[in-house]
Parts: C-alpha cells; sequence; structure tokens
C-alpha cells in the first residue's frame, strides 16, 4: 500500500487493520496549600511557543497585578509582585503572548491564563509569543474562580505536573490478518519495515515528539494530535522543508521546496494463504494538516513492482 502526498507523501501495499491507541498524556495543576482550595486542575500547555513542561515545577502562585485597568490582566503597566512565581493571569484585552512575555519579563517562572469565558482552551501564540521561553497554560474559568480568592489574597503553593500515562494495549478481532502484532503497520519505536521515498534527500521523518510540526511560513510547532502518537508517528513537515522557517519571502528555498514529493511505502503483505480476498479492508491512523497540498492512498498487488496511477 502506498500513500503518496505532492508536498505531502505516503505509500501502503496490501490490505491490513490495526488499531492503534493513545496514551492521555495531560498536565495539571496541583494546589498543595490552603487547605481550601486543594486538589488537581487540568490545564492546557501551549503548543508551538513557551517551554513545553515534561517535568514538574513547583512554587507559590499568586495573581498578577500591573496596576492599570484591568490589573491582573497583564496587559498594562508594570508588574512587580511575581517574580520568582507563578503567575495567574486573567484573559482578554491583549494578547496571550503578549500577557506571558510580560509576566516572564517581570520574574514569573511560569503563566496561568485563566479563561473569561466557560470552558478550557489553549492559549494561541499571538505576535510576540515566540519569545517566551517560560511555561504558558491556559485554565478553564470555573477552576480559576475556586483558586481566585485564595490566590488573589496571597501566595497559594501549587505544583505544575506532567503526567504520561502508558500507552494501552489495543485488541483485535479474529478477522484481522496483518496489524495484530506489535511491529506490524505500526511506529512504534521506529519505521518497522516501512521505507520512505523523496525526491530530495529527506521529507519523512520518525518521531515521538507530539509538537513536531516546526515553524515554517504557516504552522508553528503544531501538536499532530493523532492516537499513533501514543509510542511514534512519521510525518512530513512540508511547510518548514519548503522554507525552514523563513517566512514568506522564503518559500521555496528549502531543503524539499514545493512541489515536494515523497512516499512512504509499507512492508508487503503477504496474502497468499487467503483463499477469499473479497471484503478485505484498510485501517490506518492519520493525521493531516492540508494546505496546498495533495496525498493518495495506493495498492500494489504484485508486492510494489507496479503501483496504479490512483
Amino acid at each position: 500500500m502506498k500513500i503518496k502526498f505532492t508536498q505531502l507523501g505516503f505509500f501502503f501495499l496490501m490490505v491490513f487493520a490495526f488499531a492503534q491507541l493513545g496514551a492521555q498524556n495531560v498536565n495539571i495543576l496541583r494546589v498543595n496549600s490552603p487547605a481550601s482550595i486543594t486538589g488537581d486542575y487540568p490545564i492546557n500547555l501551549t503548543t508551538g511557543w513557551g517551554q513545553q513542561l515534561m517535568t514538574e515545577l513547583s512554587g507559590t502562585a499568586t495573581f498578577a497585578d500591573d496596576g492599570e485597568g484591568t490589573v491582573t490582566d497583564g496587559c498594562d503597566g508594570t508588574i512587580t509582585n511575581i517574580s520568582g512565581k507563578i503567575a495567574f493571569v486573567d484573559r482578554g484585552n491583549c494578547e496571550f503572548g503578549v500577557k506571558a512575555l510580560a509576566s516572564e519579563n517581570a520574574g514569573a517562572v511560569a503563566t496561568i491564563i485563566c479563561n473569561n469565558v466557560t470552558g478550557e482552551f489553549f492559549p494561541g501564540v499571538g505576535t510576540v509569543g515566540d519569545q517566551v521561553s517560560t511555561p504558558v497554560a491556559g485554565m478553564s474559568l470555573e477552576d480559576c474562580m475556586t483558586v481566585r480568592t485564595e490566590a488573589e489574597g496571597g501566595d497559594i503553593d501549587i505544583t505544575l505536573l506532567y503526567i504520561e500515562e502508558p500507552c494501552p494495549t489495543p485488541s483485535y478481532g479474529p478477522e484481522v490478518i496483518w496489524g495484530n502484532e506489535s511491529g506490524q503497520g505500526d511506529f512504534d519505536g521506529g519505521l518497522n519495515g516501512w521505507t520512505i521515498s523523496c525526491e530530495s534527500d529527506t521529507c519523512f521523518g520518525w518521531t515521538i515528539d507530539p509538537t513536531v510540526l516546526q515553524n515554517g511560513s504557516f504552522a508553528t510547532g503544531v501538536n499532530i494530535s493523532t492516537p499513533t502518537m501514543c509510542n511514534g508517528a512519521v510525518v512530513m513537515d512540508s511547510d518548514y522543508l519548503d522554507n525552514l522557517g523563513g517566512g514568506v519571502p522564503a518559500i521555496g528555498t528549502g531543503i524539499c521546496p514545493a512541489n515536494c514529493v515523497g512516499s512512504l511505502i509499507s512492508p508487503v503483505i503477504d496474502l497468499t494463504a487467503i483463499t477469499d480476498l473479497s471484503g478485505l479492508f484498510i485501517e490506518f491512523d492519520q493525521q493531516t494538516r492540508q494546505f496546498a497540498s495533495t496525498y493518495q492512498v495506493i495498492l500494489s498487488k504484485n508486492g510494489g513492482v507496479s503501483w496504479p496511477d490512483t
């Protein structure tokens, strides 16, 4: 089977079904004291900007006070009360990146941005977020309201945690004839027999990092959010390959400029023991961020000697 991308390329050989479940890695804000608000609160760490928090970070935390307008929004004036602390700021009135950069410049070791509407959110980078080097996360309005009284009245003791759950073991029915064993069809720990074909020196790459999309002209560290990320995935970051992060002026100057064609080709799947091929189908996980690109899934019936055009 063959999945072929123009600016994105992919290839598989013949009939398999596999399921690969994703571990639910999460970031948690744990309040250690005071006792009235102790507990774990989910937060959404930024992707593509700010420091990626893969270990725990403990410290005192309080709401930032910039002394002007909505004093807890981190948009105006000078913040003087958060040096060496984890800062809470409220959403609204300026970009998320502006808030986080102001907190960092005031000495904060991390910034938690509280939502101003119901629910959770992921703070976007904005125009200056790429200058932020400390962790930044979004927190729901409901959870922020729970900790607000204590955090505005003084310091609270918190720990920011990254909890990585183990990969669950997938289960398969008796109808699955290939891909039901580890290393068949998946990218657990590497390519596992898949091969890469590119018209330049490089196009696809194996990774275990969920924030794999690099800083191209049109994408910045986006989490690919695919179940295969549990133990590895193969990625063609065509935007970055086209311009190496040089922005619009650098379009077409990268190591595999558009139209960059690449293919990811599966191992040969032996079906000689199958007497009835009717009803066989292919199932796989794929995440596509498609912009000015095309891709195809193509099947070879002779072990990759030849491929149909479509």
